[in-house]
Protein backbone atom coordinates (compact mmCIF):
# COMPACT_ATOMS: atom_id res chain seq x y z
CA UNK A 1 0.00 0.00 0.00
CA UNK A 2 1.53 3.63 -1.20
CA UNK A 3 1.46 6.07 1.72
CA UNK A 4 -1.50 7.95 -0.08
CA UNK A 5 -3.36 4.88 0.17
CA UNK A 6 -2.44 4.10 3.77
CA UNK A 7 -3.29 7.67 4.55
CA UNK A 8 -6.91 7.27 3.30
CA UNK A 9 -7.38 3.98 4.33
CA UNK A 10 -6.81 5.18 8.23
CA UNK A 11 -8.91 8.67 7.43
CA UNK A 12 -11.95 6.35 6.47
CA UNK A 13 -11.13 3.86 9.27
CA UNK A 14 -11.20 6.84 12.23
CA UNK A 15 -14.41 8.46 10.28
CA UNK A 16 -16.34 4.98 11.27
CA UNK A 17 -14.92 4.67 14.56
CA UNK A 18 -15.39 8.17 16.04
CA UNK A 19 -18.28 10.88 15.28
CA UNK A 20 -15.52 13.94 15.32
CA UNK A 21 -12.88 15.42 13.06
CA UNK A 22 -10.57 12.32 11.34
CA UNK A 23 -7.48 14.32 11.05
CA UNK A 24 -7.83 15.50 14.93
CA UNK A 25 -8.17 12.07 16.17
CA UNK A 26 -5.08 11.13 14.40
CA UNK A 27 -2.94 13.76 15.42
CA UNK A 28 -4.25 13.06 18.87
CA UNK A 29 -2.79 9.25 17.76
CA UNK A 30 0.69 10.54 16.57
CA UNK A 31 1.10 12.40 20.25
CA UNK A 32 0.16 8.91 21.99
CA UNK A 33 2.32 7.40 20.12
CA UNK A 34 5.31 10.28 20.23
CA UNK A 35 4.92 10.04 24.22
CA UNK A 36 5.01 6.38 24.34
CA UNK A 37 8.03 5.06 22.99
CA UNK A 38 9.53 1.81 24.71
CA UNK A 39 5.91 1.74 26.22
CA UNK A 40 3.20 -0.88 25.95
CA UNK A 41 -0.25 0.79 25.21
CA UNK A 42 -3.35 -1.73 25.43
CA UNK A 43 -6.84 -1.13 23.16
CA UNK A 44 -8.73 -0.09 26.64
CA UNK A 45 -6.04 2.15 27.98
CA UNK A 46 -5.55 3.90 24.23
CA UNK A 47 -9.95 4.32 24.51
CA UNK A 48 -9.50 6.24 27.80
CA UNK A 49 -6.92 8.60 26.66
CA UNK A 50 -8.77 9.57 23.89
CA UNK A 51 -12.37 9.54 25.47
CA UNK A 52 -10.56 12.12 28.23
CA UNK A 53 -9.68 14.10 24.77
CA UNK A 54 -12.65 14.34 23.79
CA UNK A 55 -13.10 11.32 21.26
CA UNK A 56 -15.76 8.84 22.23
CA UNK A 57 -15.73 5.59 20.42
CA UNK A 58 -19.11 4.90 19.13
CA UNK A 59 -21.14 1.68 19.87
CA UNK A 60 -23.88 0.12 19.79
CA UNK A 61 -25.70 -0.98 22.34
CA UNK A 62 -27.54 -3.67 21.04
CA UNK A 63 -25.48 -5.03 18.04
CA UNK A 64 -27.93 -8.52 18.00
CA UNK A 65 -31.09 -6.72 16.80
CA UNK A 66 -29.07 -4.66 13.47
CA UNK A 67 -30.11 -7.66 11.38
CA UNK A 68 -33.77 -6.80 11.87
CA UNK A 69 -33.66 -2.82 12.18
CA UNK A 70 -31.89 -3.28 8.43
CA UNK A 71 -34.39 -5.63 7.39
CA UNK A 72 -37.29 -3.10 8.23
CA UNK A 73 -35.74 -0.11 6.58
CA UNK A 74 -34.89 -2.42 3.61
CA UNK A 75 -38.81 -3.83 3.47
CA UNK A 76 -39.80 -0.09 3.84
CA UNK A 77 -38.06 1.21 0.77
CA UNK A 78 -39.13 -1.74 -1.45
CA UNK A 79 -42.72 -1.66 -0.30
CA UNK A 80 -42.61 1.61 -1.95
CA UNK A 81 -40.95 1.03 -4.51
CA UNK A 82 -42.67 -1.86 -5.77
CA UNK A 83 -46.26 -0.02 -5.84
CA UNK A 84 -44.81 2.24 -8.88
CA UNK A 85 -43.51 -0.77 -10.85
CA UNK A 86 -45.59 -0.98 -14.19
CA UNK A 87 -48.51 -3.88 -14.24
CA UNK A 88 -46.61 -4.20 -10.26
CA UNK A 89 -44.94 -6.51 -12.13
CA UNK A 90 -41.25 -6.47 -11.86
CA UNK A 91 -39.39 -6.68 -15.32
CA UNK A 92 -35.59 -8.41 -15.46
CA UNK A 93 -33.19 -6.00 -16.30
CA UNK A 94 -29.70 -6.99 -17.83
CA UNK A 95 -27.97 -3.74 -15.67
CA UNK A 96 -29.25 -6.05 -12.61
CA UNK A 97 -26.57 -9.42 -13.91
CA UNK A 98 -24.32 -6.68 -14.40
CA UNK A 99 -24.17 -5.57 -10.81
CA UNK A 100 -24.90 -8.63 -9.55
CA UNK A 101 -21.80 -10.26 -11.45
CA UNK A 102 -19.62 -7.47 -9.73
CA UNK A 103 -20.38 -8.54 -6.02
CA UNK A 104 -19.25 -11.99 -7.06
CA UNK A 105 -16.29 -11.28 -8.48
CA UNK A 106 -14.98 -8.40 -6.93
CA UNK A 107 -14.30 -8.04 -2.96
CA UNK A 108 -15.75 -4.69 -1.35
CA UNK A 109 -16.58 -3.28 -4.40
CA UNK A 110 -18.15 0.42 -5.27
CA UNK A 111 -20.85 0.69 -8.22
CA UNK A 112 -22.72 3.23 -9.61
CA UNK A 113 -25.98 2.76 -11.10
CA UNK A 114 -26.92 5.66 -14.03
CA UNK A 115 -29.75 5.90 -16.36
CA UNK A 116 -31.98 8.75 -17.71
CA UNK A 117 -34.77 10.13 -15.07
CA UNK A 118 -37.79 7.98 -15.60
CA UNK A 119 -35.44 5.22 -16.65
CA UNK A 120 -36.06 1.84 -14.54
CA UNK A 121 -33.24 2.07 -11.71
CA UNK A 122 -35.04 1.71 -8.56
CA UNK A 123 -36.79 -1.22 -10.39
CA UNK A 124 -33.13 -2.82 -11.21
CA UNK A 125 -32.19 -2.32 -7.26
CA UNK A 126 -35.46 -3.88 -6.25
CA UNK A 127 -34.36 -7.04 -8.57
CA UNK A 128 -31.21 -6.91 -6.92
CA UNK A 129 -31.94 -6.85 -3.27
CA UNK A 130 -34.31 -9.42 -3.82
CA UNK A 131 -31.81 -11.85 -5.91
CA UNK A 132 -29.48 -10.74 -2.77
CA UNK A 133 -32.14 -12.80 -0.17
CA UNK A 134 -32.48 -16.34 -2.25
CA UNK A 135 -28.61 -16.71 -1.85
CA UNK A 136 -27.78 -19.18 0.59
CA UNK A 137 -25.08 -17.71 1.73
CA UNK A 138 -26.78 -14.52 4.14
CA UNK A 139 -25.79 -11.37 2.63
CA UNK A 140 -27.10 -7.86 5.17
CA UNK A 141 -28.30 -5.64 2.65
CA UNK A 142 -29.24 -2.40 3.39
CA UNK A 143 -31.02 -0.20 1.09
CA UNK A 144 -32.68 3.42 1.06
CA UNK A 145 -33.87 6.88 -0.87
CA UNK A 146 -32.07 9.87 0.00
CA UNK A 147 -35.12 12.46 -1.40
CA UNK A 148 -37.06 11.07 1.36
CA UNK A 149 -35.08 12.09 3.53
CA UNK A 150 -34.25 15.50 5.50
CA UNK A 151 -30.66 16.95 5.16
CA UNK A 152 -28.92 16.27 8.51
CA UNK A 153 -25.13 17.30 9.46
CA UNK A 154 -23.63 13.92 10.61
CA UNK A 155 -24.16 10.26 9.70
CA UNK A 156 -25.48 9.42 13.34
CA UNK A 157 -28.38 11.83 12.84
CA UNK A 158 -28.70 9.76 8.92
CA UNK A 159 -29.18 6.88 10.74
CA UNK A 160 -32.16 7.89 13.34
CA UNK A 161 -34.04 8.90 10.34
CA UNK A 162 -34.14 6.10 9.18
CA UNK A 163 -34.81 4.61 12.55
CA UNK A 164 -31.24 2.89 13.43
CA UNK A 165 -29.41 3.52 16.45
CA UNK A 166 -26.18 4.76 14.84
CA UNK A 167 -24.79 5.15 11.22
CA UNK A 168 -26.26 3.35 8.74
CA UNK A 169 -22.76 1.71 7.50
CA UNK A 170 -22.28 1.07 11.17
CA UNK A 171 -25.51 -0.63 12.11
CA UNK A 172 -24.85 -2.32 8.69
CA UNK A 173 -21.49 -3.77 9.60
CA UNK A 174 -23.12 -4.95 12.98
CA UNK A 175 -25.92 -7.19 11.10
CA UNK A 176 -23.06 -8.87 8.44
CA UNK A 177 -21.04 -10.06 11.55
CA UNK A 178 -17.67 -10.70 9.57
CA UNK A 179 -19.26 -11.26 6.75
CA UNK A 180 -20.72 -9.61 3.20
CA UNK A 181 -22.72 -6.82 3.46
CA UNK A 182 -24.07 -4.49 0.45
CA UNK A 183 -25.14 -0.30 1.02
CA UNK A 184 -27.71 0.68 -1.38
CA UNK A 185 -27.58 4.56 -1.70
CA UNK A 186 -30.52 5.31 -3.94
CA UNK A 187 -31.33 8.84 -5.48
CA UNK A 188 -28.39 10.16 -4.92
CA UNK A 189 -28.79 13.01 -7.41
CA UNK A 190 -31.59 14.37 -4.88
CA UNK A 191 -28.30 15.98 -2.93
CA UNK A 192 -26.61 17.22 -6.38
CA UNK A 193 -25.74 20.97 -7.04
CA UNK A 194 -26.81 20.46 -11.10
CA UNK A 195 -29.94 19.60 -10.36
CA UNK A 196 -30.30 22.30 -7.25
CA UNK A 197 -31.57 20.43 -4.33
CA UNK A 198 -30.82 19.45 -1.18
CA UNK A 199 -26.79 20.23 -2.11
CA UNK A 200 -25.93 20.93 2.39
CA UNK A 201 -26.95 17.12 2.38
CA UNK A 202 -23.92 16.22 0.76
CA UNK A 203 -21.18 16.54 4.37
CA UNK A 204 -23.61 13.79 5.73
CA UNK A 205 -23.90 11.38 2.67
CA UNK A 206 -20.04 11.92 2.12
CA UNK A 207 -19.23 10.89 5.49
CA UNK A 208 -21.22 8.02 5.40
CA UNK A 209 -19.88 6.14 1.73
CA UNK A 210 -16.24 6.89 3.53
CA UNK A 211 -17.31 5.22 6.50
CA UNK A 212 -18.22 2.44 4.62
CA UNK A 213 -15.08 2.28 2.96
CA UNK A 214 -13.38 2.53 7.00
CA UNK A 215 -15.05 -0.45 7.91
CA UNK A 216 -13.86 -2.52 4.95
CA UNK A 217 -11.59 -4.23 7.24
CA UNK A 218 -13.86 -6.04 9.02
CA UNK A 219 -16.58 -6.89 6.81
CA UNK A 220 -16.57 -7.68 3.01
CA UNK A 221 -18.65 -4.36 1.80
CA UNK A 222 -19.78 -3.33 -0.81
CA UNK A 223 -21.33 -0.07 -2.05
CA UNK A 224 -23.49 0.73 -4.75
CA UNK A 225 -25.00 4.50 -5.37
CA UNK A 226 -28.38 5.28 -7.85
CA UNK A 227 -28.02 8.70 -9.78
CA UNK A 228 -29.51 10.07 -12.92
CA UNK A 229 -26.88 10.19 -15.66
CA UNK A 230 -27.17 13.74 -16.23
CA UNK A 231 -26.64 14.52 -12.22
CA UNK A 232 -23.50 11.93 -12.72
CA UNK A 233 -21.75 13.75 -15.24
CA UNK A 234 -22.41 17.29 -14.21
CA UNK A 235 -21.60 17.07 -10.56
CA UNK A 236 -18.17 16.11 -10.06
CA UNK A 237 -18.74 16.04 -6.21
CA UNK A 238 -20.85 12.79 -6.55
CA UNK A 239 -17.86 11.40 -8.84
CA UNK A 240 -15.55 11.86 -6.35
CA UNK A 241 -17.56 9.97 -3.46
CA UNK A 242 -16.52 6.40 -4.99
CA UNK A 243 -13.34 5.10 -5.13
CA UNK A 244 -11.12 5.36 -8.03
CA UNK A 245 -11.80 2.10 -8.89
CA UNK A 246 -15.73 2.24 -9.28
CA UNK A 247 -17.74 0.54 -11.65
CA UNK A 248 -20.34 2.67 -13.77
CA UNK A 249 -23.43 0.29 -15.03
CA UNK A 250 -25.81 1.60 -17.00
CA UNK A 251 -29.57 1.28 -17.13
CA UNK A 252 -31.14 1.10 -20.62
CA UNK A 253 -34.66 1.31 -21.83
CA UNK A 254 -36.71 -1.64 -22.11
CA UNK A 255 -36.40 -3.53 -25.75
CA UNK A 256 -38.99 -3.14 -28.26
CA UNK A 257 -40.43 -6.76 -27.57
CA UNK A 258 -40.64 -6.10 -24.20
CA UNK A 259 -42.88 -3.05 -24.78
CA UNK A 260 -45.09 -4.85 -27.17
CA UNK A 261 -45.16 -7.49 -24.23
CA UNK A 262 -46.44 -5.22 -22.03
CA UNK A 263 -48.97 -3.68 -23.70
CA UNK A 264 -50.18 -6.93 -25.56
CA UNK A 265 -50.86 -8.18 -21.76
CA UNK A 266 -52.55 -4.72 -20.76
CA UNK A 267 -55.35 -5.65 -23.73
CA UNK A 268 -53.67 -3.32 -26.54
CA UNK A 269 -53.08 -4.28 -30.40
CA UNK A 270 -49.45 -3.24 -30.92
CA UNK A 271 -50.55 -3.08 -34.64
CA UNK A 272 -52.37 0.04 -34.11
CA UNK A 273 -49.52 1.78 -32.51
CA UNK A 274 -46.73 3.97 -35.19
CA UNK A 275 -43.40 3.12 -34.82
CA UNK A 276 -42.66 6.67 -33.14
CA UNK A 277 -44.97 5.85 -30.29
CA UNK A 278 -43.81 2.10 -29.20
CA UNK A 279 -40.20 3.66 -29.43
CA UNK A 280 -41.20 6.51 -26.90
CA UNK A 281 -42.78 3.96 -24.94
CA UNK A 282 -39.65 2.68 -24.47
CA UNK A 283 -38.81 4.63 -21.74
CA UNK A 284 -40.00 3.13 -18.55
CA UNK A 285 -41.59 5.87 -17.45
CA UNK A 286 -43.54 6.77 -20.29
CA UNK A 287 -45.18 3.07 -20.56
CA UNK A 288 -46.04 3.37 -17.28
CA UNK A 289 -47.51 6.88 -17.97
CA UNK A 290 -49.57 5.44 -20.88
CA UNK A 291 -50.61 2.79 -18.91
CA UNK A 292 -52.13 4.97 -16.14
CA UNK A 293 -53.84 7.28 -18.79
CA UNK A 294 -56.49 4.51 -19.37
CA UNK A 295 -56.14 5.03 -23.72
CA UNK A 296 -58.61 3.00 -25.33
CA UNK A 297 -57.17 -0.58 -26.33
CA UNK A 298 -59.98 -1.03 -29.34
CA UNK A 299 -58.05 2.26 -30.96
CA UNK A 300 -55.11 3.71 -31.84
CA UNK A 301 -53.71 5.71 -29.21
CA UNK A 302 -53.41 9.70 -29.82
CA UNK A 303 -49.99 11.08 -28.75
CA UNK A 304 -46.75 11.85 -30.34
CA UNK A 305 -44.96 13.48 -27.69
CA UNK A 306 -44.11 12.59 -23.41
CA UNK A 307 -45.59 15.68 -23.00
CA UNK A 308 -48.95 14.79 -24.43
CA UNK A 309 -48.37 11.45 -22.28
CA UNK A 310 -47.83 13.91 -19.37
CA UNK A 311 -51.16 15.75 -20.17
CA UNK A 312 -53.19 12.61 -20.59
CA UNK A 313 -52.06 11.33 -17.22
CA UNK A 314 -52.98 14.83 -15.39
CA UNK A 315 -55.89 14.97 -17.38
CA UNK A 316 -57.34 11.17 -15.73
CA UNK A 317 -55.91 11.49 -12.24
CA UNK A 318 -58.28 15.03 -12.26
CA UNK A 319 -61.42 12.77 -13.43
CA UNK A 320 -60.31 10.22 -10.79
CA UNK A 321 -59.96 12.64 -7.83
CA UNK A 322 -63.28 14.50 -9.28
CA UNK A 323 -65.14 11.29 -8.94
CA UNK A 324 -63.80 10.34 -5.24
CA UNK A 325 -64.61 13.61 -4.08
CA UNK A 326 -67.05 16.38 -3.34
CA UNK A 327 -66.55 18.47 -6.85
CA UNK A 328 -64.62 21.57 -6.25
CA UNK A 329 -63.58 24.55 -8.21
CA UNK A 330 -61.04 23.02 -11.12
CA UNK A 331 -58.41 25.36 -9.85
CA UNK A 332 -56.07 23.35 -12.33
CA UNK A 333 -57.87 25.15 -15.46
CA UNK A 334 -58.53 28.46 -13.36
CA UNK A 335 -56.42 30.43 -16.40
CA UNK A 336 -57.33 32.37 -19.29
CA UNK A 337 -56.11 31.05 -22.34
CA UNK A 338 -53.61 34.00 -22.74
CA UNK A 339 -52.33 32.61 -19.36
CA UNK A 340 -52.37 29.11 -20.34
CA UNK A 341 -50.59 29.76 -23.52
CA UNK A 342 -47.70 31.53 -21.47
CA UNK A 343 -47.37 29.41 -18.99
CA UNK A 344 -47.29 26.22 -21.62
CA UNK A 345 -43.88 25.80 -20.83
CA UNK A 346 -43.07 25.99 -17.13
CA UNK A 347 -46.27 23.67 -16.11
CA UNK A 348 -45.18 20.98 -18.32
CA UNK A 349 -41.24 21.29 -16.65
CA UNK A 350 -43.61 20.86 -13.23
CA UNK A 351 -45.83 18.27 -14.71
CA UNK A 352 -42.49 16.28 -15.86
CA UNK A 353 -40.73 16.89 -12.19
CA UNK A 354 -44.19 15.52 -10.66
CA UNK A 355 -44.26 12.59 -12.42
CA UNK A 356 -40.35 11.93 -12.27
CA UNK A 357 -40.31 11.93 -8.55
CA UNK A 358 -43.11 9.28 -8.77
CA UNK A 359 -41.71 7.06 -11.31
CA UNK A 360 -38.01 7.82 -11.24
Amino acid sequence: MDEKSLEEWVTFGLSALFLADPDMVAQSLWKIADDSIHKTVTRDELIRTLERQGFKLRRLTNSEAAPALIAQVTDRYLDGARRKLIQKTLIPRPATQTLLSRLQETKASDSVLTGTAGGGKTGCIIELVDELRRREVPVAVLAFRLDRLKPVSNTAELGQQLGLEESPALVLAAAAKGGEAVLIVDQLDAISTASGRNSDFFDAVEGLLNEARGLRGQVNLHVIVVCREFDWQNDYRLRRLLSNQHAKVEVGEFSAEEVKAVLEAEGFRVNLFHSSQLTLLRLPQNLSLFLEARFDPSKSPRFNTAKELFDRYWDEKRRAVAARTTPLPDQWGDYSSDDRRDDDDTTALSSQRKIRSVFR
